[in-house]
Order: structure tokens, then sequence, then C-alpha cells
């Protein structure tokens, strides 16, 4: 996928981008293909970043209000809460993993986004009053198995936040009344170069 074709995707997924943006995400995708040289980030190839990681991070941009507080649960190599950030500057991201190579990969983007770092599990850190429901929408991309995930992100969402977990397509939905969740839809994904 070119970077033309990259905008064009954002663009049908809602997503408008400026060329300064797109040259932040060149950087990052530059930035995570050598460290992952090293350090296991990714197994997804270069030639599909753009796709199976940018736009697909970014097909959460329509369902998440203007300025809202975003929590990213096991973000990893920053996905999908930098290329939110990176869209979305009315956004204020924080990235949550346990793992300290992920954490200094992360740090090593501040000249290029801002987001908040936390270096600590998730069930850990949803017990702290400073991150326990202090977030509009809590994302994460298939860290766990969707009851799991679910459980690990509803300490960090406020009353009538969000909670978008990213998912395979056919994947059963438990129920989440006992966590004090409510499913309000099912969205399916597809096409701008992503199939979900």
């Amino acid at each position: 996928m070119t970077w033309k074709e990259f905008v064009s995707g954002a663009a049908s997924l809602g997503v408008t981008l400026d060329g300064d943006q797109v040259r932040a995400f060149e950087v990052f995708e530059d930035r995570l293909y050598a460290a992952n040289a090293t350090i296991n980030l990714t197994r997804v190839p270069r030639d599909d970043c753009r796709g199976r990681h940018f736009l697909d991070s970014l097909s959460l941009s329509p369902l998440i209000p203007e300025g809202a507080s975003v929590i990213d649960i096991g973000s990893g190599a920053g996905l999908p809460g930098v290329p939110l950030a990176l869209a979305r500057p009315d956004l204020r991201v924080t990235l949550l993993d346990a793992g300290t190579k992920e954490i200094r990969f992360l740090e090593s983007l501040a000249d290029l986004v801002a987001c908040g770092l936390i270096l600590q599990r998730a069930e850990e850190a949803g017990r702290q009053a400073e991150f326990r429901e202090r977030y509009d929408v809590a994302v994460g991309r298939a860290l766990a198995p969707l009851p799991i995930q679910a459980e690990l992100s509803a300490p960090f969402v406020r009353v009538g936040g969000l909670f978008l977990p990213q998912r395979a397509e056919g994947e059963d939905t438990p129920s989440f009344e006992v966590l004090g969740l409510r499913l309000r839809e099912r969205v399916t994904v597809k096409g701008a170069g992503i199939d979900r």
C-alpha cells in the first residue's frame, strides 16, 4: 500500500490526514521496523503495516468522541494508540503496557507524538485511584480473550464511557453486565485496506 492509498483509506474511515501527519506516520513506521530488528514488536511484514496496523487502528476513530481521553491497554508497539494520537490531536492518549522493551520503544516516539505512558500490568493499574475510572475510552487490539480483555479494561473507563475492543469477525460476544458494561453495538469494518 502506497502512502497515497493509505491517505485514501484513512479518508474512507472519516479520517483526514495532512502532509505533516503523513510524515509522522512515515517516521513511526521507520522507527517501528528499525526497533523490530532487535526487539519483537510485530510479526506483520512492513509491506502490510499501513493496512494491517495503521488503518486498522484508525478504524476506531469514528467511534471516539471529540476531545476524549483514551487509554490503550496492552499497547505493545503503540497500536492502536499512536496512530489515533497522530491522526487525532484532539485526543489525550495514554499507552499502557507491562513490557519494559515496549515502553522504551514508546518513549522513543516522544518527539513525534504526545502520549502518556504507564509501565504496569493492567490488572494492577486498574486498581489504582489515579487510573481507575479516569478515561472516556479504553481501546485494545486483542490483547487477551475478549472476556479477559473486558475485565482488564473496564476499571479504567468512567461511567458512560466506551470500551472499544478490536476483535476478529465472528468471535462470540460474552455477557459484560457483571463488569458494569453494556453492549451498545457491534461494528464491522471492511475496506480501506482492512478486513475485520
